[in-house]
């Protein structure tokens, strides 16, 4: 029973980092990075491989591929007693108890490496580039309408009501990551110059939970008028440059649904956004390098994957299987054209995302998904949801993911037992709804532990 819970633990560890979009990469206030994982972008993975191969502690290659170094992580974190053992769910997991131990084994040579590879740098005035830009507002007492359902809900999703530095929002606040000091002044095509006021967990930079570029937030006014404008305005890829102190904010909120950028703007077909897959094919068996890369962008745009585009098969093969099977396209993991993308798996993509196609950091979404400030990403609702409707078909096959590395792993411990098997999974599924009966959890995190146990 001791070892059940433990397994628990480790599952319900998992199932909560694994879906605030990956486990997220935190920042100290002096924009050092803290934490280093198998979703990090491979640029951070090769800052990490430097390290190690500078203490002596990694003589693999640096290419950015966090399992060419994750035996040597593992292997020191469990020599200092980071975790106990290989197994340990920490396992692997590059974070500030790692960092706090080279430091004190290492002292001023891990600092001087850290120093060198992990320092995220401050943008400068005239950078330019591409955001991920969402939005968020301030609620009211009485307004007219709640997205979560209640003034004090939603006052918790839109993080408060003051910014990280302590002031009231107002117009041109945004929320940005820790590399960007308080007080630096952006220009935003189409809305105009904001300033840096505040922070927030999933306000993070580029390579992170998934975006091509560093997030921001931006505020976009009180109430009832705030709320509209922060739903019209839902998730874009804008361009935007640091522009000097001296340049004073403002911003135009008019007609804030029609703002434009130069960034990508989706079909209004959203079918139509599926085209230029239609002639793609991968074999399971001999895949083309360039077609995976094709492959995981689909992938990629449909929140299914958030990897790298590497060409990669191994990386995507049992997400297109899970796919297959959930829509009739094969029996199981087992047949024959298991892996195959062709016409009849373009079909199913069409059909599934054909009226809710996500393109993962671009602008108007057919469904707008609302962020907030420093908690993990929610999809707005007018009315409570049903468990159902609360996860994407996304979020279920990333669960199904999850579920198949849990059978595997508990398959090997009992050798193939099927009896022990079957009892052991009894007990998890009754360990977690106990869990789910005792504790108050939020709407998200109660319809990822249900589903997970129904699909166990």
């Amino acid at each position: 029973m001791r070892y059940l819970h433990s397994v628990f633990v480790f599952l319900f560890f998992f199932l909560s980092v694994f879906f605030s979009f990956g486990v997220g990469e935190t920042f100290a206030g002096n924009a050092l990075l803290t934490q280093v994982n198998p979703d990090s972008s491979a640029d951070k993975i090769k800052k990490m491989q430097e390290i190690f191969k500078g203490l002596g502690l990694y003589n693999g290659e640096i290419d950015g591929n966090f399992y060419s170094i994750r035996e040597a992580l593992v292997k020191y974190q469990v020599e200092n007693g980071i975790i106990p053992d290989e197994n340990h769910y920490e396992a692997g997991y590059f974070g500030n108890k790692t960092i706090n131990s080279l430091k004190k084994k290492f002292g001023k040579d891990f600092e001087d490496l850290q120093r060198e590879y992990l320092i995220i740098e401050t943008p400068k005035v005239n950078q330019e580039g591409n955001f991920i830009v969402t939005a968020y507002y301030t609620p009211v007492v009485g307004q007219a309408k709640y997205s979560t359902g209640s003034y004090e809900s939603e006052r918790k999703l839109n993080g408060g009501g003051n910014t990280a530095n302590g002031n009231k929002p107002s117009p041109g606040t945004i929320a940005a990551p820790k590399n960007y000091e308080f007080g630096t002044k952006i220009q935003l095509d189409g809305i105009g110059v904001g300033v840096v006021e505040d922070r927030g967990g999933s306000i993070v930079n580029s390579g992170d939970k998934g975006h091509l570029h560093d997030r921001l937030d931006i505020w976009m006014g009180y109430g009832d008028e705030g709320r509209e404008r922060t739903y019209a305005w839902g998730v874009r890829t804008v361009k935007g440059m640091i522009v000097d102190a001296s340049i004073p904010v403002k911003v135009n909120f008019e007609d804030n649904s029609k703002v434009v950028s130069d960034a990508p703007v989706q079909s209004s077909n959203p079918s139509s956004a599926l085209a230029k897959y239609s002639s793609l094919y991968v074999s399971a068996e001999n895949p083309n390098l360039e077609n995976v890369k094709t492959l995981q962008n689909l992938l990629k745009e449909v929140n299914l994957y958030s990897g790298e585009i590497n060409g990669d098969f191994s990386s995507v093969k049992d997400i297109l299987i899970n796919f297959q099977i959930e829509n009739g396209i094969i029996s199981s993991k087992d047949s024959e054209q298991a892996g195959y993308f062709g016409k009849r798996t373009y079909e199913a993509f069409k059909n599934k995302f054909g009226k809710n196609f996500e393109l993962v950091g671009k602008e108007n979404k057919q469904e707008v998904i609302l962020y907030s400030s420093d908690r993990e990403i929610q999809t707005p609702t007018e009315n409570i949801q049903k468990n159902d409707e609360i996860l994407t078909f996304a979020d279920k096959e990333r669960l199904k993911i999850v579920r198949d590395n849990f059978l595997n792993n508990t398959k090997t411990k009992f050798n193939g037992n099927e009896i022990s098997l079957e009892n052991y999974i009894t007990n998890t599924k009754n360990v977690l709804n106990d869990y789910l009966k005792n504790n108050n959890l939020d709407e998200k995190k109660t319809a990822i532990l249900k589903y997970f146990i129904e699909i166990l």
